[in-house]
């Protein structure tokens, strides 16, 4: 598999799975309250969020849960869909050869 290929596999799989230590989320709840936490589990239809205690909270996306996603990996997703299969053939390989 080309660099540039398997570049794009990586970058496709990390849109799709959230890991603690990648993805932070808080929502905010109609009654008011907040939750903030790491994402467990991200659809369109609601969001599982593990609280720096271990507490578990399943909240329904409706128009009334505002969710806010920040995901540090997000930039490289997004470079993907912009960066031609040469320049991410060139940038793996400059990569490659930095020590």
């Amino acid at each position: 598999m080309a660099p540039a290929d398997f570049a794009r596999l990586v970058i496709n799989r990390l849109q799709h799975r959230f890991s603690p230590a990648s993805a932070i989320v808080a929502a905010t709840l109609p009654d008011g309250r907040r939750i903030a936490g790491a994402v467990l589990v991200l659809s369109d239809y609601m969001v599982t969020i593990r609280e720096a205690d271990g507490t578990r909270h399943t909240v329904n996306r409706t128009a009334a849960a505002k969710v806010e996603v920040k995901d540090p990996l997000q930039a490289h997703a997004d470079q993907m869909k912009i960066l031609t299969d040469r320049q991410m053939h060139d940038l793996t390989a400059y990569l490659a050869g930095v020590k």
